[in-house]
């Protein structure tokens, strides 16, 4: 039994002494694989950005990686060392951007060789990987700018196909001052939880929000409070079809005297056929790389970027034009809810909603021009807009008239010391204001 005990012992020390050299290279699989599919993937979207591991050397119990990260847009490239030591469930890495000359000067130059920048990143031998970032506080000066920056968190989570993304910061600001104009950022945090169901279509949410948002000079101050903007992507059932909801809320917004409070609004797109949309998304990522690339040859040629942007851009766009048509589909829905603000005159609000009732082509709303009522054919609208009365000035009157033969009221009435617009279909007509428009 002695024996026995002993023999375990000895294959556990021995299995706890080669685990770190097995991880080591299941873990270099592991990257060298999820560097290939995340550079497939900014292929995909003809984005023009590159990861490359320029160098891997892995020993028994740890590793030093060096990754070169590069851009169309950017002159520079970026180099990433890590130095990972190999665990028993998986390698942990500590990065930095010391490789970089202009980095290590900048540090050298401004920071006091005090660099404010720590990644931590964790493989799993599973496949997980989780970032950690911290971002020490710093300030510099250059030429007329000073820029002090806050301290901030930022950590990610995803699997081995970086499928499943989850994110979460915070930032506690930023405060810059350039030839007498301030800017300063207050407390900010964001985060993210999301599925990557394709190169062109994530689901899931994304939000951010902000204490406050300050830009003065000597004249004026425009100062924006609690600023939060929130992304929501979702599928039906079978994934056929995408619907998007955008919205932005800010308790104040101020422009020196002048203030609106309690300003909201969001935009919903659904039904968006998701096999049109990733064509759309395919075809404007093929169009857009080589006018991008030739961009990026002339970075210091403003003139001949604007010549290309003006050759090259219309005649993308117009190839693009029948991948957009595919877009317009049966019940592709359009909203604009929820929208809010408090001026010193009232309250505001307005829900807009479109949406199609049939498959279109751009050829097919042509015979709209002549035929206005083929617009109930097409589209079912629902729209209300509520002001008050003292919104409309009196150069703006015109708004409370008919403005064509058709119709019975004008876009807006005058409703118990309100200013109201409210437009429907139904029953194969348009109604403003309760009113048929006679549609010829």
């Amino acid at each position: 039994m002695k024996k026995f005990f002993i023999a375990i012992s000895v294959l556990i020390v021995v299995t706890l002494a080669i685990v770190p050299w097995l991880g080591g290279k299941v873990a270099e699989s592991i990257i060298r694989d999820q560097v290939a599919k995340t550079n497939q993937r900014y292929e995909d979207l003809g984005q023009g950005f590159k990861i490359e591991l320029i160098e891997y050397d892995r020993d028994f119990v740890s590793s030093k990686i060096i990754t070169k990260v590069t851009s169309l847009f950017h002159t520079k490239e970026i180099l990433i060392t890590t130095k990972a030591r190999h665990g028993l469930t998986g390698i942990e890495g500590t990065s930095s951007l010391e490789e970089n000359e202009w980095y290590r000067s900048f540090v050298n130059k401004n920071l006091n060789g005090k660099d404010p920048l720590h990644i931590t990143t964790t493989h799993s031998y599973l496949g997980s990987m989780t970032t950690d970032i911290v971002l020490d506080q710093f300030t510099f000066t250059e030429e007329k700018e000073t820029i002090s920056v806050k301290p901030a968190k930022f950590s990610s989570k995803t699997d081995k196909d970086f499928k499943f993304l989850t994110i979460n910061g915070e930032w506690q600001g930023v405060e810059i001052n350039s030839q007498g104009i301030k800017t300063t950022l207050g407390s900010s945090t964001v985060k993210g939880d999301i599925e990557l169901i394709s190169s062109y279509v994530w689901i899931g949410h994304m939000e951010g929000k902000s204490q406050e948002l300050q830009i003065t000079d000597n004249i004026d101050t425009i100062n924006i409070v609690a600023p939060h903007f929130s992304v929501q992507v979702d599928t039906d059932k079978d994934r056929k079809n995408i619907s998007v909801y955008e919205k932005a809320n800010i308790d104040q917004l101020q422009f020196n005297d002048e203030k609106v409070e309690k300003v909201s609004g969001g935009i919903t797109i659904n039904n968006l056929n998701r096999e049109a949309y990733e064509t759309f998304m395919q075809a404007y990522a093929s169009a857009m790389r080589p006018i991008l690339e030739n961009m990026a040859e002339h970075l210091e040629d403003k003139t001949q970027q604007e010549e290309i942007l003006e050759q090259q851009i219309s005649s993308a766009m117009i190839e693009l034009i029948p991948k957009t048509e595919k877009l317009l589909t049966k019940d592709l829905q359009l909203k604009l809810s929820d929208i809010h603000f408090t001026s010193d005159e009232g309250e505001i609000k307005a829900d807009i909603q479109i949406q199609l009732r049939k498959d279109m082509t751009f050829a097919e709303f042509m015979p709209v021009i002549s035929q206005p009522k083929l617009l109930i054919d097409i589209f079912s609208l629902q729209s209300e807009i509520i002001l008050p009365e003292a919104f409309i000035a009196e150069d703006e009157a015109f708004l409370l008239a008919p403005l064509l033969p058709e119709m019975q009221t004008g876009i807006f009435i005058k409703n118990n010391g309100l200013i109201t617009h409210k437009a429907e279909t139904r029953d194969g007509q348009l109604y403003l204001n309760e009113k048929v428009v006679r549609l010829q």
